[in-house]
């Protein structure tokens, strides 16, 4: 009975060595398998770049290493080995091997180069790092156009308070102007009627020139000033032309940086999912 044991388990472990290369082509990563009974390696296949530095086979296992623990448990083991033993670091599962009576007569071992997982956690660590800092110019540069369209509706309001300032001026040069006009009339008539005192009039002649003199420069001056407050308005209103252009732009960069910092969003969210899916998939 312990010879139909034996062979028995001698079988499945002799099976198991012929399928370990078509395992280890199954698996589309670099990956070095290893097969033992419980004393000894019968195979060990290498990888592309994870290589043993001795051929193992027909070498007594260590007690330290996955593949000897799962055999003493009796469950999965798992092992990350640092770079600094072979070259590249890996991630080694190992599993045991049992007979049809359920009892451990060996074990497979597993090695995983851990390179690619390490590549693709330092872009995605890149890619968040860079989104994070994008994230926060966006951010920055929306509380700028913020800043900006409030400054805009500031200049806006002061633009059209200077426009009833002009208007409120307007007013007061048609009060100016009616004023001059009543006193050009009245030094006309005071003029006329100086002629008719003769001599004794000729005092009131002089006072009569005075006011007709005084409501010609306020004529002349209400002129001039109405010419640059017809400047000022087509200033002002040039202005409010440019305030209008540059709201508009202000609105469609808001909208486009709003845009933006929700993609930048998505984009740190799909490298957080890279990360998480890179330890899921490759270890």
């Amino acid at each position: 009975m312990v010879s139909n044991v034996k062979i028995e388990s001698e079988i499945i472990m002799d099976f198991l060595v012929k399928l370990a290369p078509a395992l280890q082509k199954l698996i589309p990563l670099d990956c070095i398998i290893g097969i033992a009974d419980t004393e000894k390696f019968l195979c060990s296949i290498p990888g592309e770049k994870i290589k043993l530095p001795t051929n193992t086979v027909g070498t007594n296992i260590s007690e330290e290493i996955p593949i000897a623990k799962a055999i003493r448990s009796g469950k999965p083991e798992r092992m990350l080995v640092p770079k600094e033993v072979l070259g590249i670091s890996f991630e080694a599962t190992s599993i045991p091997v049992l007979d049809n009576q359920g009892k451990v007569i060996g074990g497979i071992g597993l090695g995983i180069g851990l390179e690619n997982r390490e590549i693709l956690i330092n872009n995605a660590n890149l890619v968040a790092s860079s989104s994070e800092q994008t994230s926060a110019t966006i951010e920055e540069f929306a509380a700028s156009a913020e800043r900006l369209a409030t400054q805009q509706s500031q200049l806006l309001e002061l633009s059209q308070e200077i426009n009833e300032q002009i208007r409120e001026t307007e007013r007061i040069i048609e009060i100016i102007r009616g004023v001059a006009h009543t006193s050009n009339m009245i030094g006309l008539n005071a003029s006329i009627e100086a002629a008719r005192a003769g001599e004794h009039g000729r005092g009131f002649s002089v006072v009569a020139a005075e006011i007709r003199k005084m409501a010609e420069n306020s004529a002349t001056a209400i002129k001039d000033v109405e010419g640059i407050l017809n400047k000022i308005k087509d200033k002002i209103q040039l202005i409010d032309e440019k305030i209008s252009e540059t709201s508009q732009i202000g609105h469609k960069q808001a909208a486009t940086t709003e845009e933006l910092y929700k993609t930048m969003e998505e984009l740190a969210k799909s490298a957080n999912n890279l990360k998480q899916a890179s330890n899921i998939v490759i270890g």
